[in-house]
């Protein structure tokens, strides 16, 4: 297995394993939910957006393929209605 940064051009295949996963673990939620779950945190928009704004990505390779990833980055969280960039750091799998 290898680790290195992601780059843009890996932003599909995250978010086809992102989605994937998502879907297996979350599968029972409500579909228009997880549908929009989906397009909201796990489209190759998202990724290409994170990882152009704030967002660092290290990926896990075997024999060619992508195992899995994990995002670092500040987090956002919602507060009185309005998102709030905090001093933290956000670990994403």
């Amino acid at each position: 297995m290898t680790f290195r940064e992601a780059n843009p051009a890996d932003a599909t295949a995250i978010a086809a394993l992102a989605r994937k996963t998502y879907a297996e673990t979350f599968g029972h939620m409500d579909p228009d939910d997880l549908a929009a779950e989906l397009e909201a945190t796990k489209s190759t928009a998202y990724f290409h957006h994170s990882m152009r704004e704030r967002d660092t990505f290290i990926l896990a390779e075997a024999t060619g393929r992508l195992t899995g990833y994990v995002g670092i980055g500040r987090c956002h969280i919602l507060r009185d209605g309005r998102v709030i960039d905090e001093d933290l750091v956000m670990l994403r799998s």
